[in-house]
């Protein structure tokens, strides 16, 4: 296993710049790299193009959202890699840290059959946004499953390829995939491992497209019919 193959997805939507850039040094890392462009405007066309130097492009014709094109990455990763590989899912903002990704990488690949979770530490540098949203899910998550998971909104993540197509077979477009994977493997009692990475927000986070009130609901609608 530990000469299994490295694969990052990246779902993205309405990317800036640094997709370019982090498709760049993964891809240099060794990382064989699919972005999934989710239905972005074609004024962002560019930015994809750029970034193709780098990794393989999939697109959605329209916004389905994160869960979906995680979907749709691991749709592709499964029908044109042989295993054994492991996936890392990270997000086109720039905030991931690759040597963090590198880090939850390896782990998976150690641990096969392990969902590996980057922790975020949350502190007064944390977005108030940011940092409201991931106390309170992490509080409700544990009331419901009895499951202490530190960062519950984490995008960083990684498995091995035995584990694709149950994460490929989870409820959810959207934000609330995510929840509903932590669900799945709490309700299973499959192992989460959570390892420390930095937290980088540019600009107080400004470029996340998560819309407060109705991924929010969405989130806590699904941990609430766990």
């Amino acid at each position: 296993m530990n000469q299994c193959l490295r694969i990052a997805l990246v779902p993205a939507y309405c990317p800036d710049k640094k997709l370019i850039s982090l498709t760049k040094q993964l891809s240099e890392k060794g990382f064989s790299v699919v972005v999934v462009n989710d239905g972005s405007s074609p004024s962002y066309a560019a930015v994809f193009q750029n970034a193709s130097q780098y990794a393989t492009i999939l697109s959605h014709c329209s916004n389905r959202g994160k869960g979906a094109a995680i979907k749709t990455g691991l749709g592709y990763i499964r029908k044109h890699f042989l295993p054994p590989y492991v996936v890392v899912t990270c997000d086109a903002d720039g905030q991931h840290l690759v040597k963090d990704i590198i880090t939850v990488t390896n782990q998976a690949v150690a641990c096969r059959n392990v969902l590996v979770v980057g922790s975020r530490k949350m502190d007064i540098s944390t977005p108030f946004r940011s940092l409201f949203g991931n106390m309170m899910t992490r509080v409700i998550f544990r009331m419901r499953t009895h499951c202490h998971i530190h960062d519950t909104q984490s995008g960083l993540r990684a498995f091995s390829d035995s584990l694709v197509k149950t994460l490929m077979a989870i409820r959810g477009d959207r934000y609330e995939y995510e929840i509903n994977v932590l669900l799945l493997f709490a309700r299973q009692k499959r192992k989460i491992l959570e390892l420390p990475v930095h937290t980088v927000y540019f600009e107080k986070n400004s470029s996340s497209h998560f819309r407060l009130m109705k991924d929010s609901f969405r989130i806590y609608r699904e941990i609430f019919r766990h």
